[in-house]
C-alpha cells in the first residue's frame, strides 16, 4: 500500500508538471505505442521455452520477470523523459516520435523472433 500511494503521489506530480500543450493526444498515442511494443517483447521474453536464451546483454541469459519489468521500466521512462523534452525544444519538436518509432519497432521485431524461437 505504501509503495502504491508513492507512485500516485509521483503521478500527480509529473502531471502537474507537465504542460497541457506537450501532453496531448498525440503524445498519449504515442507513449500507448512505446508501452504495447514494451509489454509485448518482455511477454514473449518471459514466455520463452526452455533451452531458448535471451541475447540482450542488460538482461543477462536467463532474466527474471523482475529484471524485465525493472529494465523496461526504465527504458520506458527515459524515453518518456526525451519524447517530452524534444516535444518542447523549438528545434526538436517536429521529429520527437521517431526515437519511440524507432525503438518500437525494435521490440516489435524481438517479440516476433521470441514468439516464433524454439517451436
Amino acid at each position: 500500500m505504501k509503495n502504491q500511494l508513492g507512485l500516485i503521489t509521483i503521478a500527480l506530480l509529473l502531471a502537474r508538471i507537465a504542460s497541457a500543450d506537450t501532453v496531448d493526444k498525440h503524445f498519449i498515442a504515442v507513449s500507448a505505442f512505446n508501452a504495447g511494443t514494451i509489454a509485448f517483447d518482455d511477454y514473449t521474453t518471459a514466455a520463452r521455452h526452455k533451452g531458448c536464451s535471451e541475447s540482450a546483454p542488460i538482461l543477462g541469459r536467463n532474466p527474471s520477470n523482475g529484471r524485465l519489468a525493472a529494465v523496461s521500466a526504465g527504458q520506458f521512462g527515459l524515453l518518456e523523459g526525451m519524447t517530452y523534452l524534444m516535444k518542447r525544444n523549438k528545434t526538436l519538436r517536429h521529429v520527437w516520435p521517431v526515437p519511440i518509432a524507432l525503438v518500437g519497432a525494435t521490440h516489435i521485431r524481438a517479440g516476433v523472433h521470441n514468439a516464433g524461437l524454439c517451436d
